[in-house]
C-alpha cells in the first residue's frame, strides 16, 4: 500500500527558542525608551549586556578570518561568515574551555548543543544571532573604537588589535599568515574549517585537536594580555571626553561590587564636571520617577493577586500606603524629571506620555491613571498592540495569570534599569594594567 504522505518533504525547525517574556510583559508602563535615551547619552556606545570585553578582540580576529571569504551566505541562505566564525569560538569554548564563561553571548546555547554531541547551525543557534550573538552585541562598541567597521570587515585599528594579541599568546604569523609558525597554521585552519562551515550550514570545526584547544585558550575571555588589554583602555578614552571623564570617577569603586548602579552614581554626581552632572541629575531624577510610577503599577498587580478572584476597583486602593505616598511625591518627582530631561535628552516623548502624572490626583483616582496609562501603552505597542496584564471584571479588574506580584514592591530601592554603569565598570576592571 501506498502511504499519502510518500514523496512529503519534513520541514526543518529550528530549534525552540523560549521566548524573550510572554505577552505584553516588557515595560508595561512604557518607562523604558527615555531610560535608554539617557543611559546612551551617559555611556555612548556601551550596552548593559556587556560583560566579556575581550569578545571584541576574537571579533577583530575573526574579521581577519573573514576578510577575504568569496560568498556573504552560506549553503542555508542566512548564515554570514561572521556568525560561522561565531559557531567555532563558541564551540571551541565550550569543547575546550577551563574557564566558567558566564556572560559569554550564545554561550549556554553552545554548551547544551555539544552536550548532546550535535553541531551549532542556523537551527541550532540564537534565534536572531546577528543581534543577540557576541558579535551583535558588541558591534556598537568595537565600531567606535574603530576595530570593525559597520559590516564588521576590518576596521582600523584591527592590525594593531590582532597584532598584541597573536604577540601575548604567542601565535607569531597570524596577521601575515606567514608559512611554518603557530599563528599562520591556525590562520589557516581557521579558514578552512569556516569554508567548511559555510558549505555544510553548521559548524565543522574538528571537535577536538589544536584548533579548538588553541582559540579556547588565546581567545579566553579572561585571559587578555597587559598589551591587549591597554590597548583596549586607551582606545576607549580616545573616544568621548565625557564617557572618560565618567570612567576615571569611577576608578576607586571598581572593588567594591556590593554597589548598585545608583550607588554609584550618586557617589560620583558632586565631583563631576558640569557637562557630565547635568546627564546625571537626568539619570537619577528620571529614575525616581519611573521607580515610582513602575511601583504603583506592580502595587495594583499585587493587591489584584491577594483579593483572588474578587475584582479589584480603584477605591479599594484609597487607603493604600504606596499610593497615599506616591500620590504626594509623583508631581514633584515628575516636575524634576521634566526640568533635569530639557537640558539633556529634550521632553517631548516625556510629557507626550507622562504628563497626566504632573497633577495632583488621590490614591484611588491615581490608581485608576496607572491603569488607564498601562492600557493606552499596551494599546500602543507594535505591531497591532499587547494586551493588559488586566481583564475587566464585574465594575473591577483581575490581573490575567502570569503577571502576578506576589510580594508587595517598595517605592524605595536602585533604580529599575539598567543604565551601562556596570558595564562601563567591567570594562574598566577588565581592561586594567
Amino acid at each position: 500500500m501506498t502511504s499519502a504522505l510518500t514523496g512529503f518533504t519534513v520541514p526543518q525547525f529550528s530549534e525552540f527558542d523560549p521566548p524573550v517574556a510572554g505577552e505584553g510583559s516588557l515595560d508595561p508602563m512604557g518607562l523604558g525608551a527615555i531610560s535608554e535615551k539617557l543611559s546612551d547619552k551617559l555611556v555612548p556606545d556601551f550596552r548593559a549586556r556587556m560583560t566579556r570585553f575581550r569578545l571584541m578582540t576574537a571579533m577583530a580576529v575573526g574579521s581577519i578570518v573573514c576578510d577575504d571569504f568569496e560568498s556573504t551566505r552560506a549553503a542555508d541562505g542566512v548564515t554570514t561568515p561572521q556568525i560561522a566564525f561565531e559557531w567555532i569560538v563558541l564551540e571551541a569554548f565550550a569543547r575546550s574551555s577551563k574557564s566558567a564563561l558566564r556572560g559569554v553571548p550564545g554561550m549556554q546555547k553552545a554548551r547544551a548543543v555539544v552536550g548532546r554531541r550535535d553541531r551549532l547551525s542556523a537551527n541550532s543557534y540564537l534565534k536572531g544571532p546577528s543581534v543577540f550573538g557576541f558579535h551583535g552585541v558588541y558591534k556598537p562598541l568595537a565600531k567606535t573604537l574603530d576595530i570593525v567597521t559597520s559590516s564588521l570587515t576590518a576596521g582600523s585599528q584591527q592590525t594593531a588589535l590582532v597584532s598584541m594579541w597573536e604577540r601575548e599568546a604567542n601565535l607569531p604569523g597570524f596577521v601575515d599568515e606567514t608559512a611554518g609558525t603557530d599563528g599562520g597554521e591556525l590562520r589557516r585552519d581557521l579558514r578552512n574549517a569556516l569554508r567548511r562551515s559555510f558549505e555544510s550550514s553548521r559548524c565543522d570545526v574538528a571537535p577536538t585537536g589544536r584548533t579548538v584547544g588553541t582559540l579556547a585558550q588565546a581567545l579566553d575571555p579572561d585571559g587578555p594580555g597587559a598589551g591587549e588589554r591597554s590597548l583596549l583602555r586607551g582606545l576607549s578614552e580616545e573616544r568621548h571626553p565625557l564617557r572618560s571623564e565618567l570612567a576615571r570617577l569611577l576608578e576607586p569603586s571598581l572593588d567594591d561590587e556590593t554597589l548598585t548602579e545608583s550607588d554609584v552614581i550618586s557617589e560620583i554626581v558632586r565631583a563631576s564636571s558640569p557637562a557630565l552632572r547635568e546627564t546625571i541629575n537626568a539619570v537619577i531624577a528620571y529614575e525616581n520617577f519611573a521607580r515610582y510610577l513602575d511601583t504603583c503599577f506592580r502595587t495594583v498587580c499585587h493587591v489584584s493577586y491577594s483579593l483572588g478572584t474578587t475584582p479589584l476597583k480603584a477605591d479599594a486602593l484609597k487607603h493604600d500606603p504606596t499610593f497615599v505616598r506616591a500620590a504626594g511625591n509623583l508631581p514633584a518627582l515628575h516636575k524634576r524629571a521634566f526640568e533635569t530631561l530639557s537640558a539633556t535628552t529634550g521632553t517631548v516623548e516625556f510629557d507626550a506620555r507622562f504628563t497626566g502624572f504632573a497633577d495632583e490626583h488621590t490614591p484611588a483616582d491615581l490608581a485608576q491613571l496607572v491603569l488607564n496609562h498601562h492600557g493606552a501603552i499596551q494599546a500602543s505597542k507594535p505591531p497591532l498592540g499587547k494586551r493588559p496584564w488586566f481583564e475587566p471584571y464585574k465594575n473591577g479588574w483581575l490581573v490575567r495569570p502570569g503577571h502576578e506580584e506576589r510580594t508587595r514592591p517598595s517605592l524605595d530601592g536602585p533604580f529599575i534599569h539598567p543604565i551601562r554603569i556596570n558595564a562601563l565598570r567591567r570594562f574598566l576592571r577588565d581592561t586594567a594594567v
